[in-house]
């Protein structure tokens, strides 16, 4: 019999690494370029699961191995007649489709993919690489647990980044609460993720749990904003000459919990 995957060709690699700077800085792009049309008008384009995250921990295995490696920058998308995005998370028509009566085999899943993410997103914080996630277009969701998992979030101007979970009766599923309150504060990240923000007349700014790139700068979600992508390029090789002399370290995170059950 023919094999299958000759057949088809090889499978498109989702999390492209490359390198950079005599390969100190490796850079991976998020790309699971995949319209999915949600209620309402919503879309996806560029989702986040846990064979994603299979493909990113091999390339943290590969960055392990050159020791040259000093940086490591996650960035996203700009595709063709859509919108950029560096991550709108998880799949949510995959997620609706998921019946977890009785802890069948569909929680049985789901509950694996929540501890793959985990425990990339824990041998990130251990590795001795500096991560960056380089926000160069919409963060929801998934996309944003991804990216707390850096070091330092630096985004370009008017991007929309934050949580939707709230509004579908679900908390983020690899554990991007606990580090959003590391990185703002407990009570801060709870107010944004159950009240999202209000104008003084009361009407909501954006739809629950999410902003744009200004006002997450302001609440300290991200670190920085970059005018333009050289100029983020410029900040990433600085980021880079502040390592190499010593002069930046990694701060230590916490340890995230891995659930037996979906939270």
């Amino acid at each position: 019999m023919p094999d299958a995957k000759k057949e088809n060709g090889p499978q498109k690699k989702r999390a492209l690494l490359n390198y950079r700077e005599n390969g100190q800085i490796a850079v991976i792009t998020i790309d699971n370029f995949k319209p999915v049309v949600l209620t309402k008008g919503l879309q996806q384009i560029n989702t986040l699961d846990a064979g994603l995250f299979l493909e990113i921990d091999a390339g943290l295995d590969e960055i392990d191995r050159n020791k040259e490696t000093k940086l490591v920058v996650f960035t996203g998308i700009n595709p063709p007649n859509f919108y950029p995005v560096f991550c709108d998370g998880v799949d949510l028509t995959f997620l609706a489709k998921l019946r977890f009566l009785d802890f069948g085999e569909d929680m049985k899943s789901e509950v694996k993919n929540h501890r793959t993410g985990i425990r990339v997103l824990n041998r990130m914080s251990k590795m001795s690489q500096y991560f960056v996630a380089l926000i160069n277009g919409h963060c929801i969701g998934g996309g944003l647990e991804l990216a707390l998992g850096c070091d330092c979030l630096i985004a370009l101007p008017q991007m929309l980044i934050g949580f939707p979970e709230c509004k579908y009766g679900l908390l983020p599923g690899w554990d991007g609460l606990q580090n959003l309150a590391y990185k703002i504060g407990r009570a801060e990240a709870l107010a944004f993720y159950f009240e999202g923000f209000f104008e003084s007349s009361g009407k909501h700014i954006f739809r629950n749990g999410i902003v744009n790139t200004e006002k997450a700068l302001a609440i300290g979600m991200i670190d920085e904003i970059a005018s333009s992508l050289k100029e983020a390029d410029r900040r990433i090789n600085e980021i880079l000459n502040e390592l190499v002399n010593g002069k930046l370290h990694r701060k230590p995170k916490p340890e995230l919990p891995a659930y037996k059950m979906m939270p």
